[in-house]
């Protein structure tokens, strides 16, 4: 019998589904806006408010992601998965998922966490509700 020489495979995240995203995040009272881009920083779909400097928001969302995994790094932690940032009007919440950066900027009394079940969906959830 020959010794089993087989390399195990690693398996490749699932693909998220970007319209089921869309279609959930519009149809949340209280979202004012989002954006989903990828790794590389293609922006896949765009419905921030017209007023939003898109080319800033991007360099933000790069920036911040990029200084936190050197902070998460260095202190040995992993890399970022969710960041959050409130003021007294509204909240950003930037996730990383599957790949895709997914920032979304709601009304402060909105509360939404993302969630990869299984790298293969994604669920919205109002904590309000």
């Amino acid at each position: 019998m020959e010794p089993n020489n087989k390399k195990e495979e690693k398996k490749m995240p699932s693909m998220i589904n970007i319209s089921e995203i869309i279609d959930a995040l519009s149809n949340v009272e209280g979202v004012i806006g989002f954006l989903i881009m990828n790794k590389f920083g293609t922006i896949k779909h765009d419905a921030l408010p017209n007023w939003v400097n898109l080319d800033k928001i991007m360099d933000f969302l790069n920036s911040l992601l990029t200084i936190s995994n050197e902070v998460f790094q260095e202190l040995r932690q992993g890399k970022v998965m969710k960041l959050v940032a409130e003021n007294a009007e509204a909240n950003l919440l930037i996730s990383v998922i599957g790949g895709y950066i997914i920032a979304i900027i709601t009304q402060k009394d909105l509360q939404i966490k993302l969630f990869e079940d299984k790298s293969k969906i994604l669920i919205l959830k109002n904590l309000n509700s």
